[in-house]
């Protein structure tokens, strides 16, 4: 009123609380859904990572790491 002294009227609004809250809403759920969506793809990865980088499987050959030809060289030079 103090920008228009002269006007001597005023404009009320009134509006539904749900529709002047809906927005806010939609972008709520909208925020809880991308979060979701993170936390499942990290989820996801750590799992991946967890059995992609787990201890080899039993069936696998350790000759790598027993070195049985060095064994073998040692027995037959004594």
């Amino acid at each position: 009123m103090t920008t228009y002294p002269q006007l001597s009227w005023m404009v009320a609004v009134t509006q539904v609380e749900d529709e002047l809250f809906a927005p806010v809403q939609s972008q709520l759920w909208r925020l809880i859904g991308v979060f979701g969506i993170i936390a499942a793809t990290v989820l996801a990865v750590g799992l991946w990572f967890s059995v992609r980088l787990a201890a080899p499987p039993i069936e696998h050959d350790m000759h790598i790491i027993e070195h049985p030809e060095v064994a073998r060289i040692e027995e037959e030079s004594e």
